[in-house]
């Protein structure tokens, strides 16, 4: 008998959330963000849900480092997930963060002018389809990332062999 294998998805265990209530449109609350917690959000291709197209931003600090997505939450008068307290955007941090560095964090997002709230999230709720999605999505950003980067080294790789004189040939499949 052959033995099965599971796949077996890895707990969100490192991740934390920072509702956001605020009256901010989504490039404004990523620029304030930037500024007041020294991050680089930067906006990728929106998250599609029922027709309706949620803002996505992202901010890698490096391997081994934090990972950080800002997600809108409402969008033209819709809402993907309802929160109490109201949540208009959600900050998700991936991988271990001291408790100091989290409720600066917090505090920091708070002092935006425009927030009218921002606390931790209770992971204790159902968020895990909800943050399967948000990893999937950035994977696939990461994916076409990594594609593009590709192509922008031989584009370079074929420049430099013609500024060289080198003959350039179409590779064969």
């Amino acid at each position: 008998m052959v033995a099965r294998k599971k796949l077996q998805i890895a707990p969100f265990d490192d991740i934390k959330v920072i509702g956001i209530n605020t009256t901010l449109l989504d490039y404004k609350m990523a620029w304030n963000i930037n500024q007041a917690l020294c991050l680089d959000l930067t906006r990728y291709a929106d998250i599609p849900i029922k027709g309706v197209d949620f803002s996505f931003y992202y901010h890698s600090a490096g391997e081994q480092c934090n990972v950080y997505d800002l997600v809108a939450l409402t969008r033209q008068e819709k809402s993907w997930m309802n929160l109490s307290p109201h949540v208009d955007y959600i900050l998700i941090i991936r991988n271990e963060i001291a408790e100091d560095r989290l409720q600066n964090f917090v505090k920091g997002i708070r002092g935006i002018k425009g927030v009218i709230h921002a606390f931790l999230v209770d992971l204790t709720k159902d968020f895990d389809p909800f943050l399967e999605m948000i990893e999937l999505h950035e994977i696939s950003i990461q994916e076409s990332l990594s594609v593009r980067r590709n192509l922008d080294e031989l584009r370079r790789d074929i420049m430099e062999k013609r500024k060289s004189g080198q003959s350039v040939r179409p590779a064969t499949l």
